[in-house]
Parts: C-alpha cells; sequence; structure tokens
C-alpha cells in the first residue's frame, strides 16, 4: 500500500469512489472545496493497493485558540470489500501521512471521527465528544410518500394540516435568503447553540455540484419567512444540516410542514435516506423529540480518536478542554 495527496483531484472520481462506498458528503469534492473557501484548508488523501484506491479521506484544517488542527469527519472512505487486516493496514498509512501533513503545517492534533470503528492504538486519546453528531435520526425513504407519511406521529400529521390550512407555504430554492440569518440568530439566542457567521451559510448554498448540492427551504405565511432549513443532497442521502423558525409564529405550526415538504423533494430527487442530522436528549430534548415525531430509526456512530501532533500544546488544550466542561456543567 501506498498513500498519496492530491492538490486538485478529479471531481468525477473522487466522488464516485465516496459513492460506491457508501460515504458521506463531508468526505465529497464539493465539500472539501466548501471547506476551502471558509477555513484554513484541506487535504485530499488516497491510499493505494495495486495502484487501485482502496481508501480516501477528506481532513479538513480548523482553527481554535491555540492554533489548528487537522480533522476528518464520516470518514476515511474505505472500499466496502477490505479485510480488517487491510481496513487496519489502510487506516495506519492514512494516519501516517495525515499526521506528517499536518506537523509540517504546525497543527496542533490529527482528529479522526469515523463511521466505523477505528483499530485499536495505543496513540489513540479516545473523544468523550464528536463534532459532528454522534447519534443522528434517519428516515428510509424508500416505501412510497403515502407510506412514510403514515408512519409519522399522528400529531406530527394533525399540525401538518393545521399548517396548511392557516396558509403556510414552502417553497425551496438554490439560492440564499438573508431571512435564513436572521431567523438563524433568533433561533441560537433563544436555544444556546453556536451559529456560524453568515457568510458561511451563504457559501453553504453556493454548492452546487452533480452528485452534490444544497437547496435553502423558506416557509411562509402572507410573505413573512417563519422556518428556515438548508438541505444539502448527496450521493442519494438528504441531510438537514441547519434549521430555524420564529417562535413568535409557533402557533401556526410551520417546521412541521416544512419538514413534511423536505421528505417530499428528497424523495422526488431520488434519495433513499433522509438524515435529520443528530439528535441528543439530553442536551436538545425539544428538538431530538420533534424530529422523531417523524419516523426513523437512530443511529449511533462510533467514537474517534486524537492523535497529538504537539505534545505541549495538545496538553494545555486537553486541560484548558476540561476545565470549560467542568464549568459548564
Amino acid at each position: 500500500m501506498r498513500a498519496r495527496h492530491i492538490i486538485d483531484p478529479d471531481r468525477e472520481e473522487w466522488n464516485e469512489f465516496t459513492r460506491d462506498n457508501n460515504g458521506s458528503f463531508l468526505q465529497s469534492y464539493e465539500w472539501g472545496e466548501f471547506h476551502r473557501k471558509t477555513e484554513k484548508g484541506v487535504v485530499y488523501c488516497q491510499i493505494l493497493e495495486a495502484e487501485k484506491v482502496v481508501m480516501q479521506a477528506v481532513a479538513t484544517r480548523w482553527t481554535f485558540p491555540l492554533g489548528t488542527h487537522l480533522s476528518v469527519f464520516l470518514g476515511p472512505v474505505a472500499r466496502s470489500d477490505l479485510s480488517q487486516l487491510q481496513y487496519a493496514n489502510a487506516i495506519d498509512l492514512l494516519v501516517k501521512n495525515l499526521s506528517l501533513v499536518g506537523k509540517e503545517a504546525g497543527d496542533v492534533f490529527l482528529r479522526i471521527e469515523p463511521t466505523k470503528e477505528l483499530p485499536k492504538e495505543k496513540a489513540w486519546k479516545v473523544l468523550t465528544k464528536r463534532t459532528q453528531p454522534s447519534c443522528t435520526r434517519v428516515l428510509n425513504l424508500s416505501p412510497s410518500l403515502e407510506e412514510i407519511t403514515a408512519g409519522f406521529h399522528k400529531n406530527t400529521r394533525y399540525s401538518i394540516a393545521v399548517a396548511q390550512k392557516k396558509g403556510v407555504e414552502v417553497s425551496s430554492s438554490a439560492s440564499y435568503n438573508p431571512s435564513f440569518f436572521c431567523l438563524m440568530k433568533k433561533t441560537t439566542g433563544r436555544q444556546g447553540f453556536h451559529s456560524h457567521r453568515e457568510d458561511y451559510y451563504k457559501k453553504l448554498c453556493e454548492i452546487q455540484g452533480r452528485d452534490v448540492c444544497t437547496e435553502l427551504f423558506l416557509a411562509k405565511k402572507g410573505g413573512q419567512v417563519i422556518a428556515v432549513a438548508i438541505v444539502i443532497f448527496a450521493f442519494s442521502r438528504a441531510t438537514l444540516l441547519h434549521a430555524a423558525s420564529d417562535h413568535d409564529s409557533r402557533s401556526l405550526l410551520a417546521p412541521h410542514l416544512l419538514q413534511a415538504e423536505i421528505i417530499r423533494r428528497a424523495k422526488e430527487k431520488g434519495c433513499s435516506v433522509y438524515d435529520f442530522w443528530g439528535i441528543d436528549e439530553r442536551k436538545y430534548p425539544g428538538t431530538s423529540a420533534f424530529k422523531k415525531r417523524f419516523g426513523g430509526l437512530d443511529v449511533v456512530y462510533p467514537k474517534g480518536g486524537e492523535l497529538p501532533l504537539s505534545a505541549f500544546s495538545y496538553t494545555i488544550y486537553t486541560i484548558t478542554r476540561k476545565l470549560r466542561r467542568i464549568l459548564s456543567s
């Protein structure tokens, strides 16, 4: 096996491997290029055996108070027919390669949040908390739309009907709308979670590839936007990335109709799965319960790992992280 870095991979070839091996949008060519525009950079790495790709990863560079780190989210993507030994060898080579790249760039650590359990390695610092969702709700879109809707909780079906009766209308577009950020600021302020800068969402709506694209969904009543969502469609999977609503208009039940229309649209585009992108019943009980009322099953991802690349900086980072969690608990 050997590793190679690609500064500008071929979009079709990269996405074909990701699609054929059930990879996430976070491991797509488009996501790498999106991150290149919004953060410090991206590293495309492939592992080859007999000159054929057996594993690949989009590693994105992130800034934090002590410097930068490299992260592979919902990856790497491995060929589905690899044996356990081949998988372990490929991971080992990938990690060694990305570690060298990270050290040269001055990164503090390498983080991997996989979809498949990482081989046991003494050097790994096991993550207790993932950056990306550790548990998500996934809805199978293979049945007919009528069967999918019948699987919604009866109160959810009632709420959808009420929203329609009250004149709520849902539309979607590939273009950004400033109303999204207005509602996002209100929602994050009310629920106490983090929001990106507006430019991040604008660039997110610019992802319009053949295999990977985003759509902005708007629920309106009388011309006023009262609920919004950004959904990414990638490799026959639709994923709800960001959503917000107007608390003052909650009696209109727009979020229920909005989700129903997203599901209809995903089905229309030929998606086989709708991912509600994260549930956490302890931290966000209301949001998690809302998502579960549309049916589906929970998917729990394995713990990830961190590999320190700068021992001193990583020690300071872990101490700071522990103190922050103690103070916020």
